[in-house]
């Protein structure tokens, strides 16, 4: 038994090479030897997609039909929404209604211990964003605006957006800027733990940020990290918990 976590991925189009590279993991789960029980997407998997619009289902309708057929052969599939990609879940009703699409977070307990997934940024973003993200995230909004918007200028928008916000971390110093964000995350980690004493392992992405950190000698705070960068997804079995390689590209 095993649970496989995929990351952020940030794919921008269905000729990412990262995208190829996603399906051909997904293909690999429907092995026995991988013992897949669950999988679980934390979020920002794609660059850019609103459910409410049905032509991101057909951009890459290839990732929900490989969700579809691992469902089918007993995987659990779990996709939580992330700042990048959200109002997903009345696409996959409507499309794929085997696979469990939450807004913020998912709880399981595996092997007596208890594991909370969620994509991070409602812990790390201050209360505009978790308004933002409340707001975005709401298929109401999406349905009361959306008929004024076009596909195209929804697209053009996200990918503009994205760029940006790419620009905006090239000219950043990381290497610098990992050491700000291990420490923020870690004191998120232990107010969660703090405040949530009976959940033993956290699981988060957002930050692009790869972590493995005890707190307290106990609890376990985990983030796989961007994928595009580690080329790892994380693996949770009964005896090991660890950060294995997928990506060959």
């Amino acid at each position: 038994m095993a649970i496989y976590v995929v990351p952020d991925t940030h794919i921008y189009s269905s000729s990412d090479p990262a995208y190829q590279d996603l399906l051909r993991f997904l293909e690999n789960l429907k092995n026995p030897l991988s013992e897949a029980t669950s999988c679980i997407f934390l979020g920002d998997i794609f660059d850019f997609c609103v459910g409410y619009f049905e032509e991101f289902y057909d951009i890459y309708e290839d990732f929900w039909i490989k969700l579809e057929e691992l469902s089918l052969l007993g995987i659990e599939c779990v996709y939580i929404e992330g700042n990048h990609d959200f109002c997903l879940a009345p696409l996959f009703k409507k499309k794929r209604n085997k696979i469990l699409c939450v807004r913020w977070s998912h709880t399981l307990v595996f092997e007596e211990k208890t594991i909370f997934f969620a994509h991070g940024d409602l812990w790390d973003g201050g209360r505009l964003h978790r308004l933002y993200r409340k707001i975005v995230s709401h298929f109401l909004f999406w349905s009361l605006l959306g008929p004024f918007l076009s596909f195209s200028f929804v697209k053009k928008l996200g990918t503009f957006l994205s760029e940006k916000s790419r620009r905006y971390g090239e000219k950043e110093n990381w290497k610098e800027l990992g050491v700000v964000i291990q420490e923020k995350y870690r004191k998120n980690a232990r107010s969660f733990f703090q405040k949530n004493s009976d959940v033993d392992i956290l699981v988060w992405g957002h930050s692009h940020y790869q972590e493995d950190w005890t707190y307290k000698g106990k609890y376990r705070y985990l983030n796989p990290g961007f994928l595009k960068q580690h080329k790892q997804i994380l693996k949770i079995s009964k005896n090991s918990i660890e950060f294995i390689e997928v990506f060959n590209s």
